[in-house]
């Protein structure tokens, strides 16, 4: 028998590795990304895929 695995969403896990003292504004800074696409992905609305697509259409205009 075989069991589904529900992984951990990527926002849950990067939650966990974001120092404590780190403010809004310095984390997407230091990731490269907006502060409303960091946000969307700590909320669980997005994925990491979704921020990436959108990086990769910005460059090929």
């Amino acid at each position: 028998m075989s069991y589904m695995h529900d992984p951990a969403h990527p926002g849950e896990v990067l939650r966990e590795y974001l120092p404590e003292g780190m403010s809004v504004t310095e984390a997407p800074r230091r990731l490269g990304v907006t502060r409303q696409s960091l946000s969307a992905i700590l909320k669980c609305q997005h994925t990491l895929m979704t921020v990436g697509a959108n990086r990769g259409r910005r460059e090929v205009r």
